[in-house]
């Protein structure tokens, strides 16, 4: 869209294609790579259970 409102020249337009191919490749590298580590975030790690009541009085307790 820049290269077609002459914001760039072709030779930039070239150099940031390839940069960003570079990036894209580099990216969905990283992705690969996380989605077959063993390590899980936060997300996915087992909590205790709580019940509901424990919940509620844990966020209701006041700090001094």
């Amino acid at each position: 869209m820049l290269f077609n409102q002459g914001y760039l020249v072709r030779d930039q337009f070239n150099e940031l294609f390839k940069a960003f191919k570079k990036l894209s490749v580099m990216i969905a590298s990283l992705i690969d790579y996380l989605k077959g580590s063993r390590m899980k975030g936060e997300k996915f790690k087992k909590r205790p259970y709580k019940s509901l009541a424990d919940e509620l009085a844990e966020l209701t307790k006041q700090k001094p």
